[in-house]
């Protein structure tokens, strides 16, 4: 049993835990879902969960319980106070303009890639790409970079906790056949994904560190594959990459 800090307010933990159960996947849930999603009680996520509608971050009709608008105002108010996406947002915007394709910077968050800034210039209008959006590891270029940075370990547990999903025809499943491909991505520093995460879709990314070398997120851009080959891709767009990869270093 892990022992918590004497100053931990397990409600706020497990009200927070409950906030982050909605998903694209399940986007409105009855209290015996919340309770499974959340691993709480139901008694205990039907108090969270009316909770939650009596501060405005949910609504529901008696039976389901969906998220409000209001809950974006955590999300916002990271985007507006921490000092990061503030940083790396002229430099993603220079950079999605000069390709004229969608530029992101992500960072590792548990064992997802979360974006944080988004160019303005784009082709592509994929919803999963936005700012604050969540994708995983296992078949974005973003997130391979991210495992690429770990010890062979820690990204091997970080695979084991994740469900491989087939998202398109061309997603690899094989957990080890991903990991086969990380020290390449360690070593040429960046990985390309064609097609796996969506199927129209083909990126590229970089690692974004600070000056003292330590792994910071990651910078991508993202094509239509219809318009652009791979290794067009890489050609093109790869020499900006790591231009923004060097403005970005020292102000990391």
């Amino acid at each position: 049993m892990t022992i918590q800090p004497p100053d931990t307010i397990t409600g706020l933990q497990k009200g927070l835990r409950l906030l982050e159960s909605f998903h694209g996947g399940l986007p409105r849930m009855t209290v015996t879902q919340a309770a499974a999603a959340a691993q709480l009680s139901r008694t205990a996520a039907r108090r969270f969960l009316l909770t939650l509608k009596d501060s405005g971050y949910l609504d529901s009709d008696g039976k389901h319980y969906w998220m409000t608008a209001r809950a974006l105002r955590i999300g916002d108010a990271y985007l507006q106070s921490a000092r990061l996406p503030k940083i790396v947002q002229p430099i993603v915007e220079r950079l999605g303009y000069l390709a004229q394709e969608s530029a992101t910077m992500g960072i590792l968050d548990g064992d997802d890639l979360i974006y944080i800034a988004r160019g303005s210039a784009t082709r592509i209008t994929s919803p999963s790409l936005r700012p604050g959006s969540r994708v995983p590891l296992y078949c974005t270029a973003g997130g391979r970079v991210l495992l690429a940075s770990m010890t062979a370990s820690d990204a091997r547990a970080t695979l084991q906790r994740v469900a491989f999903r087939p998202l398109t025809p061309y997603t690899r499943l094989d957990m080890d056949e991903v990991i086969s491909l990380l020290p390449v991505i360690a070593e040429q520093g960046y990985a390309t994904v064609d097609r796996e995460f969506e199927v129209n879709m083909r990126s590229l990314s970089v690692p974004l560190k600070n000056p003292t070398g330590a792994m910071i997120g990651v910078l991508s851009i993202s094509v239509n594959a219809q318009k652009m080959a791979l290794e067009q891709l890489v050609t093109q767009c790869l020499p900006l990459l790591f231009e923004s990869q060097v403005l970005l270093r020292d102000l990391l």
